[in-house]
């Protein structure tokens, strides 16, 4: 019951900023998913809630076992009982991006363990039938970036561009999705340095970008992970401006 609070937390703050709800925020449970996962793509379309793909470990890693990577996507729909199975993706798909618009689910990225994806694709429940619709692909494949949608765009950033990348993206790029040819834009990014795995959200009228983590050189020559507290606000028309860091980071975070 804890990982599902985790995926309803999670599927709330991946709720857009024209969805923002006022009031306190009220719990409770719903069904299990078919099966433990994690790194899976989560968003909501009309209270539809959408998972997409993850990975897990049947076997727990201290026993030896490996990683599976998943490639299903289930949905809950309100009021449902049970997590429906819509659709198997071409290929499995992991610690990319879920965020919800007005028009659906978009997915962006990810990992199958051995490579990075550009892709972006919009999941849509309608009729009770999930629609897909392809999207401009990212300037660079990316797994475990940052993004939110705030007005009618996507905002992506940071991420990692290959499984065994020693340097996180320092990218900033925007997606007009009302646009009739939507292209993906090269912003300035945040002055700051470069991350992967933050914690992102569309709030106010702006995007804001917390935390995360670096990756620096250790002592054999081997990449490792510094663990970031700073946090930066980017406004359309504005500009970033650095906010007040975080007392403690919180890397991967929903």
């Amino acid at each position: 019951m804890r990982n599902l609070f985790a995926l309803l937390l999670a599927a709330l703050l991946a709720m857009p900023a024209f969805s923002e709800a006022e009031g306190p925020i009220e719990w409770r449970p719903e069904a299990d998913l078919p099966g433990p996962i994690s790194g899976h793509l989560l968003g909501n379309d009309n209270g539809t809630l959408i998972v997409v793909a993850g990975t897990n470990f049947p076997v727990s890693l201290f026993n030896g076992g490996e990683k599976e990577w998943y490639s299903k996507v289930y949905v809950l729909e309100p009021g449902a009982t049970e997590w429906k199975e819509v659709l198997d993706l071409d290929h499995s798909i992991s610690y990319g991006v879920g965020v919800s618009t007005p028009d659906g689910m978009v997915c962006v990225g990810g990992s199958d363990g051995e490579r990075n994806y550009a892709d972006v694709f919009r999941l849509s429940w309608r009729d009770g039938k999930l629609n897909r619709t392809d999207l401009p692909s990212l300037p660079k494949p990316c797994a475990m970036m940052g993004a939110a949608y705030l007005g009618s765009s996507l905002y992506v950033a940071g991420g990692l561009e290959d499984p065994k990348a020693t340097k996180p993206l320092k990218t900033f790029w925007r997606l007009d999705l009302s646009s009739p040819e939507p292209a993906w834009e090269d912003l300035e990014p945040w002055p700051g340095r470069a991350r992967f795995l933050p914690a992102a959200a569309a709030q106010s009228g702006s995007f804001f970008l917390f935390s995360g983590a670096d990756l620096i050189e250790d002592g054999s020559g081997e990449a490792m992970r510094e663990y970031l507290t700073d946090g930066f606000r980017f406004t359309p028309g504005k500009g970033w401006t650095e906010t007040a860091p975080l007392e403690k980071a919180v890397v991967a975070a929903p």
